[in-house]
């Protein structure tokens, strides 16, 4: 049985919704550049465009390699896979933000 296709309108529109999220965070950090080069440690200007162009590299990165695995591996098993991850991920950040020896704190 033949896949059914989408309309063409379909995939611009995925495109975009895609990069909202990429959008919104991009506008944010133009906004809080000031806080964000205080609370790493007085970063320069230099040091913040480095950090901004490997963030930008890395959606870019991330973006090809989920396009790949899409076409290569079954969907819903992907979706269940990156699920976890994604959940075990937020677990480990929760754990490091509540970690008594936090480092920003231990020598102040």
């Amino acid at each position: 049985m033949a896949k059914p296709r989408l309309p063409i309108g379909i995939s611009p529109l995925t495109a975009i919704l895609a990069l909202a999220p990429y959008i919104i965070v991009t506008f944010a950090y133009t906004l809080f550049r000031k806080q964000v080069s205080h609370d790493i440690g007085g970063a320069g200007t230099t040091e913040l465009e480095i950090i901004n162009g490997l963030s930008t590299a890395g959606h870019a990165f991330g973006a090809l390699v989920g396009a790949d695995l899409i076409n290569r591996c079954k969907q819903r098993q992907l979706f269940l896979i990156c699920e976890g991850l994604f959940i075990f991920s937020c677990a480990l950040a929760l754990d490091r933000a509540q970690s008594p020896g936090d480092r920003r704190t231990a020598g102040a």
